[in-house]
């Protein structure tokens, strides 16, 4: 029997590519090669990850980039037989995409594709939601969800990948052909992780109150200016808790995030309530990660994903017009969560040791 060749690209957004293709090397019989590549790697400093091929593509020129990506994407065909796409990126560019999947077509190459939100999702319908959000919790007014370039990028990927995912089940409304796999976490890795030598050693947060921790990738994205709006209001009522919204920490990370991953792990430790976002409506590894950190969770949750996919949940369901009371409540009769309850909840649904079995199959079906 021939050995599989696999490669998992090409952007890693959420750590998935090391992950999965640590649980891949080791939870198949078969003879098996997997390699990883990203175009992006963040320094070690922001956060340490190990892939096999790795570039910068920012710090290229746009001939350069050219240059390397056709010529890894030749090198790529001849090696691997499996292509495993996060994030809607694949290994040439856009305008060639087409015909980069034509290719892995004419040579019986296996193409999975996963999406996981802002590929699919415009940036500018959120955007739309964010700033609409209370319009748009009372009468439901959508507007498109998918930019033509996505819309090209979801045809293509229908037409010849032979399964795609997608990492939300909001996503589900734009492909409803995908199949749905829920955020991992590392649960080994993040538990070392929060006791990493490159984790701050002095504290964010100055007082002894009930600390809220609000750190967003992207402001309008995430519902920011709802949550700063809410904890304003909150203040007036209740002002027994200390704030961290991480963008007014000012601190250079080198990167388009407000604080390193490091930093993010050692905010966990110290906060007691996070809010992950307003706008989306659902949750993802920020709301994971601060629940193993034993804090208590808010986010906006779709009405219409509560029924089937947020049974159980410890995650706390809110939104624009209810964040503030929901907040207020909590601070009058705050407890810190139940831990080895959220851990227990966390491994059942969101490790992928007990439901990786979907991409198992993907791949050697």
């Amino acid at each position: 029997m021939s050995k599989k060749k696999i490669l998992f690209a090409a952007v890693d957004i959420g750590w998935r590519i090391e992950h999965y293709s640590i649980f891949i090397k080791n939870n198949t019989t078969e003879k098996i090669l997997v390699d990883s590549f990203v175009k992006h790697a963040v320094s070690k400093s922001q956060y340490r990850t190990n892939y096999t091929y790795h570039i910068q593509y920012d710090k290229l020129n746009a001939f350069l980039r050219w240059v390397f990506s056709f010529f890894f994407f030749l090198f790529a065909t001849i090696k691997y037989d499996t292509f495993y796409f996060l994030s809607g990126e694949t290994l040439l560019t856009r305008k060639l995409r087409r015909f980069e999947f034509a290719v892995y077509k004419l040579f019986n190459k296996r193409i999975i594709m996963h999406f996981v939100g802002s590929d699919i999702r415009s940036p500018e319908y959120v955007i739309w939601k964010e700033e609409n959000i209370i319009q748009y919790i009372n009468n439901d007014v959508n507007n498109d969800k998918t930019t033509n370039w996505q819309k090209k990028l979801i045809a293509d990927s229908l037409k010849f990948s032979h399964e795609t995912f997608v990492s939300t089940p909001d996503l589900l409304s734009i492909i409803p052909t995908a199949k749905y796999i829920p955020v991992f976490i590392d649960y080994e890795k993040f538990n070392k992780d929060l006791k990493s030598e490159l984790l701050p050693k002095t504290n964010f947060f100055k007082t002894d109150k009930i600390k809220i921790l609000h750190s967003p990738s992207h402001y309008k994205i995430k519902g920011s200016s709802i949550i700063l709006e809410a904890i304003e209001k909150l203040k007036s009522e209740n002002s027994d808790f200390e704030f961290i919204y991480t963008p007014d920490l000012n601190i250079d990370t080198g990167s388009n995030y407000p604080v390193t991953r490091y930093q993010l792990f050692k905010l966990y430790s110290e906060a007691d309530i996070v809010i992950d976002q307003m706008t989306i409506g659902w949750y993802g590894l920020q709301s994971i990660e601060a629940l193993l950190s034993n804090c208590h969770v808010f986010c906006y949750i779709e009405k219409e994903l509560i029924s089937s996919y947020f049974k159980d949940s410890p995650i706390i369901p809110t939104d624009a017009v209810e964040l503030k009371n929901d907040l207020l409540n909590l601070l009058k009769n705050f407890k810190k969560p139940d831990l080895i309850k959220n851990q227990g909840w966390v491994k059942r649904n969101h490790t992928i040791e007990n439901k990786g079995q979907i991409i198992i199959d993907a791949i050697f079906s």
